[in-house]
C-alpha cells in the first residue's frame, strides 16, 4: 500500500474514532458496565477485580487523567481488525469485543502506546 493510500485510510480511522466519541458512558466499562478489558488501564495489579469499573476509575484518576468525559471506544483497534477495499476506498472494522466506555484522552494514548497501531504492518 502506498503512502497516499495508507494516509487515506488513517484519516478514515480517525473519522471512526470521532464519531464513536459521541457515545457516552457513566463508568469506564465494557458496553455492559461491566469489566473493560484494557489492560493497560489496570496498572500492575493482580486483583480479581482489576478489571472492573470502580478499579479502572481509580487507576485512570492515580494517572491523572480526566475521568469528567467517557466515550465509546473499539479499544483493539490495530491493522489486523481494519478491513481496506482498495478499490472502493472503503474501510471495515471487526472484533468489537472488547468495546468500551474510556476516557476522552485514552483513545489517542492507546494510539501513541500500542505497538499494533503500526500501520506499516504487513508491508514488510
Amino acid at each position: 500500500m502506498d503512502d497516499n493510500i495508507r494516509q487515506h485510510y488513517i484519516d478514515k480511522v480517525a473519522v471512526v474514532c470521532n464519531r464513536l466519541t459521541v457515545w457516552k458512558g457513566d463508568t469506564i466499562s465494557g458496553v455492559d458496565g461491566r469489566q473493560l478489558l484494557e489492560r493497560y488501564l489496570k496498572g500492575n495489579s493482580k486483583m480479581a477485580d482489576a478489571l472492573a469499573p470502580q478499579q479502572l476509575l481509580k487507576n485512570c484518576t492515580e494517572m491523572s487523567m480526566d475521568v469528567s468525559k467517557l466515550v465509546f471506544y473499539h479499544c483493539d483497534l490495530d491493522p489486523t481488525n481494519i478491513l481496506v477495499d482498495i478499490s472502493t476506498g472503503s474501510l471495515g472494522i471487526v472484533d468489537w469485543e472488547l468495546a468500551g466506555y474510556v476516557p476522552i484522552e485514552w483513545v489517542r494514548t492507546k494510539f501513541r502506546i500500542s505497538a499494533g497501531m503500526d500501520f506499516d504492518y504487513g508491508d514488510e
